[in-house]
């Protein structure tokens, strides 16, 4: 009866493990996907370029960011409610998944904001990628009640450079979008 008792008690701490196990793998999922639009989030960007920097400066390649901005989110917010708002920021991520090549990372930066790492990527492959990115998401009718919420977003980008840093690079992509927005919104600037 004591070994039976033993092979139970066993056999429960093996399941409470596994369960466990399985426990810590979908919060390490949650820690890295952003709630709303399913994308990685910051954090994930991050870990995920630092891997493809050690590989771009390994084999010399090149590559580019870019960063994303829904052309008055806040307009958008206003006139269809946050729920409005949350569709539309579901489906510009989902948009911007679906143009992307499956090596290419698209990221929820925060807000209406979004950043996209392009591995072996030219400037003028990132120009070409980011008006393809820009075409996907005018082209986006978000239906929401009775109404059909049309979207534009904002680009910039910049190649990034061997002796500098990816937040410099990300600086840069991020001046190019201020830019893009101040140039009348809706366009790809380059930083």
């Amino acid at each position: 009866e004591l070994q039976s008792l033993r092979a139970h008690l066993e056999s429960r701490v093996q399941q409470r493990t596994a369960d466990l196990q399985e426990a810590n793998r979908n919060l390490d999922a949650l820690a890295q996907t952003d709630a709303l639009t399913g994308s990685p989030n910051r954090r994930s960007f991050a870990e995920q370029a630092d891997r493809l920097l050690v590989q771009h400066h390994r084999a010399g390649s090149v590559l580019s960011v870019v960063m994303v901005d829904v052309d008055h989110f806040k307009r958008i917010n206003d006139e269809f409610g946050h729920h409005g708002g949350d569709m539309t920021l579901r489906a510009v991520a989902q948009a911007l998944r679906g143009a992307l090549r499956d090596q290419d990372i698209v990221a929820r930066w925060g807000g209406e904001e979004f950043i996209a790492l392009l591995p072996d990527t030219d400037g003028a492959g990132a120009v070409h990628v980011a008006e393809t990115l820009r075409q996907a998401v005018a082209g986006l009718n978000v239906a929401h009640n009775t109404a059909s919420i049309r979207v534009t977003a904002s680009f910039g980008l910049a190649v990034h450079e061997d002796q500098s840093s990816l937040e410099a690079t990300t600086s840069r992509a991020d001046a190019a979008l201020y830019c893009a927005k101040r140039d009348g919104r809706n366009r790809v600037a380059v930083g």
